[in-house]
């Protein structure tokens, strides 16, 4: 039988080797090779540059072979400022996933360190495998699936040519334009992320900004098989500190102008006439997000459990 140790502890108190230890169990299981520092700069963008992570060390082996994280975000309800966690880093390693309540242990242990400090709820974006675990373990519920929106450009690396890439961009251009007249507001739901500049400034490290006098943006481009697709992660009107239609096409106009992208990708809720996006029918989405919720204080359960109350997007998780 293994000696399995449970420890939960936020990043700020890791040993060095802890994030050796964690990083190598965490490349093992998402078959990644990413270095400690990306891995702690992962953990650690947000406004508390902390995450609260718990872990299964194996004590024979000294090997973490278990581990899921919590990354804070305060969010805006009625007034007042709501700390929630954003699930996430999870995984079980080969060898211990004969213990079918080991990540139940997990779960529960770090949930309880958080209540402590105040948090109110825990939401996540769970994959196909763990979904139905979470539902049935930790009592998750549904709030809904994270719609896809998107912009074919086609001049990055499909359009080889340097003439059909300047071709294609004038065509998105000429599109773009039905879509700059008439500005659309959001909608802010009940409870709505609270975003400010040292938020940005931590959560966006190395990605690209935009900026006019009238509206700011983040977005950065990854390549996936082979293709440049852009992320949008956030577009705001500056002086309503809202998203507008009008600051979506802005941002978009400056990703063509700018960038050699074959796609144009935003994934989230948008509470307004999007326009310059085109909406992915669910049939053709290329992977289900759903978006779910465990409330830790009942105080909050009535209003929480209700979709049409939130807002979420690529800004609280890059699901990429």
């Amino acid at each position: 039988m293994p000696d399995f140790k449970y420890i939960v502890k936020k990043t700020t108190d890791f040993s060095e080797s802890e994030w050796v230890e964690f990083s190598n169990s965490f490349n093992e299981a998402f078959s990644k090779e990413k270095t400690v520092e990306e891995i702690r700069l992962l953990h650690e963008k947000n406004i508390y540059e902390h995450a609260t992570v718990s872990y299964c060390l194996d004590v024979t082996k000294n090997k973490i072979v278990a581990a899921t994280a919590m990354m804070p975000y305060i969010y805006e309800y009625k007034g007042q400022e709501v700390l929630t966690a954003l699930s996430g880093s999870s995984f079980v390693l080969p060898e211990a996933r004969s213990n079918i309540l080991l990540f139940k242990k997990l779960y529960f242990k770090v949930r309880d360190f958080i209540k402590e400090e105040g948090y109110k709820a825990i939401l996540g974006v769970p994959n196909k495998n763990s979904y139905q675990y979470s539902k049935k373990m930790f009592g998750t519920k549904d709030l809904f699936q994270l719609d896809y929106f998107i912009l074919p450009v086609l001049s990055g690396n499909i359009a080889k040519l340097g003439l059909l890439r300047i071709i294609l961009k004038k065509i998105s251009l000429i599109y773009l334009r039905l879509f700059g007249i008439i500005n659309h507001i959001e909608k802010i739901p009940l409870i709505s992320h609270k975003d400010t500049t040292e938020f940005y400034k931590k959560r966006f490290p190395g990605y690209k900004g935009f900026e006019n006098s009238k509206c700011f943006g983040y977005y950065k481009t990854f390549i996936e098989e082979r293709k440049k697709t852009t992320y949008i992660f956030e577009f705001k009107d500056i002086l309503s500190e809202k998203r507008t239609s009008k600051a979506l096409y802005a941002l978009v106009r400056h990703i063509i102008k700018t960038e050699d992208t074959d796609f144009i990708l935003f994934v989230g809720k948008m509470n307004f006439r999007f326009g310059a996006l085109l909406k992915v029918p669910q049939k053709f989405i290329p992977k289900t997000l759903p978006l779910v919720i465990d409330v830790i204080d009942n105080n909050f359960k009535d209003e929480f459990l209700l979709p049409d109350n939130w807002s979420f997007s690529l800004i609280n998780l890059d699901v990429r």
